[in-house]
């Protein structure tokens, strides 16, 4: 159950079937729902994910039955469609030694239905290929060695887990990376050509000064690809995404990824789960902790190991910015727009319609002294877009005639929507006492104040562009947004120099950190 991909491969041994559990390929912010049932389902049970399940011919049959019986199969599997990349990887093991216990298993969800990659877990899963030397004798940590330019004067090599995370890439690739000529290659075929044994194209992409983006449940197959090209994580560059509030209780097994690489960025910044809901083990099987242990997120940040990124924006509005900037779509005042307040996210989820429901009373109160009622104006139902194949230009033209944009929590207190909102030229709403959760990634909305601490949080590494908060619209609770709004419903030119102010911000914030990737990720030409 709950183990429909099944990975094949043909050994010596004979037929190897391994079922892995789709919570552990699915997409990293809803593979809760894969897990409840296995746990559900195998309750007082074991059961190991991607284990071999069963031996199909004898042990000890002779290499030329192996052989015979795997032709035969291999003409039955291609029948059923089976991904051809681990009948390359079980011919690449057939005689050679015996099936591993467990393998681990990446999708291609840039294909449908999606193909698969299988790598044996038996062996060493160590990143480094040679002395780990960022440390001095003393254990303190030391500066890298400058990265030299790619052959050729290229830019920088970027494996990306296609298929997995959409809504980033071209805000990782254009509006942070721009600057280094990124060039960009998918995680899945370089984990393909190692199962092959094809190590030509590995050793040409992760090269030292590589970045690789990775959502956690990849980290095992980015360090098998960066041994396989014998290119220690010293000399890399991690981007860690999709990380966000939902693993809190599991943060540390992340920050202990953080110090084995040359620099490390990730989106998300959570208020730290206190030491004691912390594993005693924070290191998950099959992570790979560095030396440098870092027990929290703060604590990683301040030792140097990790920096934070936004989430940024979908692609739509990447290519929008350049129309944007040059005013060739054009900016209007806030006074001049068409819509007063508007929530233009989804509503069918994370107590939004209740949200929305509890400022239209607030502002209620304020109906005696305004020319009409103010209400927040917004959409019922699911309107999620996100990824390369969104084009949401009612979304977009809304944005453009907002002047306030409420910021309502989902899954995570950051959302894309925000810095959409941002490069639309709309001034950020946000109600503090109104945190994160999200049925469908099984957590619930929080309130009060571990919703503010959860806020706050998410919203603290934005002080850093200027050293002062940003310029949006914030209170610690919704009975104080008519205190907040009435100066700027009073007063246009209050309101249109709110807005600039915003704007500026904004512009100042991407280049805030694109200056910080560029400065740790592009060789020293560019």
């Amino acid at each position: 159950a709950h183990g429909e991909r099944i990975a094949v491969s043909l050994l010596r041994e004979g037929l190897a079937a391994y079922a892995p559990c789709n919570h552990e390929i699915e997409h990293v912010a809803f593979a809760w729902h894969a897990k409840a049932a296995h746990e559900a389902d195998y309750a007082g049970r074991r059961c190991a994910c991607s284990q071999r399940l069963r031996l199909l011919l004898p042990p000890g049959a002779d290499a030329a039955a192996a052989t015979g019986f795997g032709s035969k199969l291999r003409a039955t599997l291609r029948k059923l469609t089976l991904e051809p990349s681990v009948l390359v990887w079980a011919n690449r093991y057939l005689s050679l030694r015996p099936p591993p216990p467990h393998v681990a298993v990446l999708l291609d969800r840039t294909q449908q239905p999606p193909g698969y990659v299988a790598l044996p877990l038996s062996e060493e899963l160590s990143e480094d290929v040679s002395e780990d030397v960022s440390e001095d004798g003393d254990g303190a940590r030391r500066s890298p060695a400058p990265l030299q330019p790619h052959e050729g004067g290229a830019g920088v090599q970027v494996i990306y887990p296609c298929g997995h995370a959409g809504a980033e890439e071209h805000f990782i690739l254009q509006t942070l990376l721009g600057a280094c000529s990124p060039t960009r290659h998918c995680l899945f075929p370089l984990v393909q050509a190692l199962a092959a044994g094809d190590l030509a194209l590995i050793k040409a992409v992760v090269v030292p000064g590589a970045v690789f983006v990775l959502q956690r449940g990849q980290f095992s197959f980015a360090y098998r690809v960066a041994a396989a090209a014998g290119v220690p994580t010293s000399a890399l560059i991690l981007v860690h995404i999709s990380d966000g509030n939902i693993y809190r209780a599991a943060m540390a097994s992340s920050t202990a990824h953080y110090p084995r690489w040359r620099a490390a960025f990730r989106q998300y910044w959570v208020a730290d789960a206190p030491l004691a809901e912390l594993p005693a083990s924070a290191a998950a099987p099959g992570d790979h902790p560095g030396r440098d242990f870092a027990p929290t997120l703060q604590d990683a940040a301040d030792g140097g190991h990790v920096s934070w990124i936004p989430i940024g924006m979908n692609p739509q509005w990447v290519r929008l910015s350049p129309y944007l900037a040059s005013r060739a779509i054009p900016l209007l005042p806030a006074s001049a727009r068409r819509l007063p307040l508007t929530f233009l996210g989804s509503t069918d989820k994370s107590d939004r319609l209740q949200r929305i429901g509890e400022v239209n009373a607030v502002l209620a109160t304020l109906d005696a002294i305004l020319p009409e009622p103010l209400r927040v104006f917004h959409r019922r139902g699911s309107v999620a877009c996100y990824g390369e194949g969104c084009a949401d230009e009612r979304y977009v033209n809304e944005t453009l005639e907002s002047r306030l944009c409420l910021q309502l929590p989902g899954s995570s207190v950051e959302s894309n929507r925000l810095y959409e909102q941002l490069e639309g030229g709309c001034v950020p709403t946000i109600v503090e006492e109104w945190g994160p959760g999200e049925a469908a990634v099984g957590t619930t909305p929080t309130y009060g104040a571990a919703a503010t601490a959860d806020v706050r949080a998410a919203f603290a590494p934005l002080t850093l562009v200027t050293g002062t908060p940003p310029p949006f619209i914030t209170v610690p609770r919704v009975s104080d947004l008519p205190t907040a709004l009435a100066p700027l419903l009073a007063s246009h030119d209050a309101l249109d120099a709110l807005q600039a102010r915003v704007v500026e911000w904004w512009g100042r914030a991407k280049r805030h950190y694109a200056d910080a990737m560029e400065s740790a990720v592009c060789p020293p030409n560019k």
